[in-house]
């Protein structure tokens, strides 16, 4: 959530992330679904800039992601099927 860019959480929402990963030297392991397909371009922009400038969140960045790249990443990513694994994800570019 913290990352500048928006590749990795946009990837995270559209398909959903399984398995162990470590978090700012936290390591998690779990699954996320993925709310690609129930989701529209305007509502994961909406709730990613939502969590990204909400004090319940611990956050105040004051980035704003939009539609239009989680368009980017849904039409790069549109063959993806599975949910992302902890190496995969930190593998992608945060921008």
């Amino acid at each position: 959530v913290l990352d500048e860019g928006p590749n990795r959480i946009i990837r995270i929402v559209l398909h959903g992330l399984q398995g162990p990963i470590t978090v700012a030297g936290k390591p998690y392991n779990g699954a996320m679904v993925g709310f690609g397909p129930v989701l529209s371009d305007d509502d994961i922009a909406a709730v990613l800039t939502y969590i990204k400038n909400s004090k319940e969140w611990g956050q105040e960045t004051g980035e704003m992601e939009t539609p239009e790249q989680v368009k980017a990443v849904r039409e790069a990513t549109a063959g993806r099927s599975n949910p992302w694994t902890g190496p995969e994800i930190l593998a992608i570019p945060v921008n």
